[in-house]
């Protein structure tokens, strides 16, 4: 007998036991964290958020503050424009640990191919 696909609720459900389950034995406190999620909701941003497991959204007009308030302002450079126009105009100076893209579809072949050019190799 095929298996029954679960109900969304319950994979709705499933899903938020995991990331509660993973963030509480993966993640320790932030306190930065905490201080840029109070920030972005003082400056009336929408509550637009994944888990911290996932990633961070952050918008740009807070985001510089959030940079700052980290102490990261002398090794975080902010860059503005389009990925398709920026990431080629970035030189070897540029370089990167870790490239993670969540970005529209369509550009995605050129994101990865800057993505394989700009990430240092692994050692």
């Amino acid at each position: 007998m095929p298996r029954r696909k679960p109900s969304i609720m319950a994979a709705l459900d499933s899903w938020v036991q995991s990331d509660a389950y993973h963030n509480k034995h993966l993640l320790g406190d932030d306190s930065v964290l905490e201080q840029v999620i109070k920030n972005s909701e003082d400056a009336d941003l929408m509550p637009i958020a994944v888990s911290a497991a996932q990633g961070k959204f952050l918008n740009l007009q807070v985001a510089r503050k959030n940079i700052e308030m980290a102490g990261l302002s002398t090794r975080i450079e902010v860059k503005v424009g389009s990925a398709a126009e920026t990431l080629p105009s970035l030189g070897p100076d540029h370089s990167f640990d870790f490239a993670f893209i969540d970005a529209d579809k369509v550009n995605n072949p050129l994101y990865f191919k800057e993505a394989q050019r700009l990430v240092k190799p692994g050692k």
